[in-house]
């Protein structure tokens, strides 16, 4: 006698279509993850592009600030030296001649002016700081011109150790090293007093403390 075929159990139906479902779902879960895991490459390699693009840009625009910030300090220190050179005359017609002309003092105020003119026009590309301390240098020539009797023959000597600062600050400023200075360095007055004093008693206050150092240095 044949046997008739047996039909699963509802338990036995159950069970397949738990082991279906639990197959489906991590077949689900896996496009899923793959899924997850191709956004994330994306979002990636998009935040990398963008970064580099930002790097590019930065690296390219401080590249050109600090071209225009080198080329700027060029023409300040060629100003600069136009303003020593003016001021080393000086100091050789006061020691050939000790009475001096107003005429010969106005032959350093004008570039005087031309260097102030070019710090002005190249001002937001330089620091504060430096602004700062290029104004205390062109305040002491500023001071030397103003009073026909400040220049003497030894001041030369002077000249030279501020026109040394003045590149130093300058060279600091474009290379960004904060190198160190074991020279003069003017009298750190702030702008208020100075216009207070007059640049002339500066331009004194400092070749008094110019000529103290040297006397400690000697002594």
């Amino acid at each position: 006698m044949a046997k008739t075929s047996e039909k699963p159990s509802a338990n036995e139906l159950s069970t397949e279509q738990r082991i279906k479902l639990e197959h489906q779902l991590g077949i689900r879960r896996i496009l899923i993850d793959r899924l997850l895991i191709g956004l994330l490459l994306a979002l990636f390699g998009f935040i990398a592009t963008l970064a580099i693009e930002l790097f590019k840009v930065t690296t390219s625009d401080t590249r050109y600030f600090l071209e225009q910030r080198l080329e700027a300090a060029m023409d300040v220190r060629s100003e600069f030296t136009n303003v020593t050179n003016a001021a080393f005359k000086q100091t050789v017609a006061a020691c050939s001649f000790p009475s001096r002309s107003r005429q010969s003092i106005a032959n350093l105020t004008q570039p005087i002016g031309q260097l102030i003119s070019e710090l002005n026009n190249s001002a937001l590309l330089f620091s504060q700081d430096y602004l700062n301390d290029a104004n205390l240098v062109v305040n002491i020539f500023s001071g030397a011109a103003a009073d026909p009797s400040a220049i003497r023959c030894h001041n030369r000597t002077f000249f030279s150790e501020v026109a040394d600062y003045f590149t130093h600050i300058t060279a600091t400023e474009v290379h960004g090293e904060d190198r160190r200075w074991n020279g003069y360095k003017p009298l750190k007055f702030d702008k208020k007093k100075i216009d207070e004093i007059g640049v002339d008693k500066y331009f004194h206050k400092n070749i008094g403390a110019w000529l103290a150092g040297r006397n400690e240095n000697t002594n």
